[in-house]
């Protein structure tokens, strides 16, 4: 169980901080406010449709970062199916699996580019939404800006 000023991942939200322990008609509830957005959530404790973790601690952090050359890009071709793959490994919020969506879609991203070919929304939409977590957690783990880590995360996968 959560504590009252834990920070954790929201699955959709991100980095979240624990408001408040409510009880209403018996059950008790998290209330949860994202850090990077105006709204505020409730949440069945002990909910196991959603998923909630604790923040990665500063070590994961920087061991992730180190290891970003070792880890292998996630490419699904079937559009539909990637979609769908990728949109549960965000739900999940696995930080190494993100970073192999990232890869990926970095990866033939740029492919699609030096072919003069369009990138597919859902794909651009999926890059953004991954990033956003992976680097906004990281930011807030690290005590970053999230353009600090966007650019140190630049230049680690340039030099790797």
């Amino acid at each position: 169980m959560f504590q009252v000023d834990d920070i954790i991942v929201y699955e959709t939200f991100g980095v979240s901080r624990i408001c408040e322990i409510i009880e209403k008609e018996g059950k008790l509830y998290y209330v949860i406010k994202p850090l990077n957005r105006k709204i505020t959530v409730r949440t069945p404790v002990g909910n196991s449709k959603v998923v909630m973790r604790r923040i990665m601690t500063e070590r994961e952090a920087r061991h992730l970062i180190s290891s970003l050359a070792e880890i292998e890009p996630l490419w699904v071709e079937d559009n539909k199916k990637r979609t769908q793959i990728y949109y549960e490994i965000l739900r999940r919020g696995n930080c190494f699996d993100i970073c192999r969506i990232i890869k990926a879609l970095k990866s033939k991203n740029a492919e699609r580019l030096r072919q003069k070919r369009n990138i597919p929304i859902s794909d651009k939409n999926l890059l953004d939404r991954a990033e956003r977590l992976l680097l906004e957690e990281i930011s807030c783990v690290l005590k970053m800006t999230m353009e600090e880590v966007r650019e140190h995360f630049a230049k680690y996968l340039l030099k790797h």
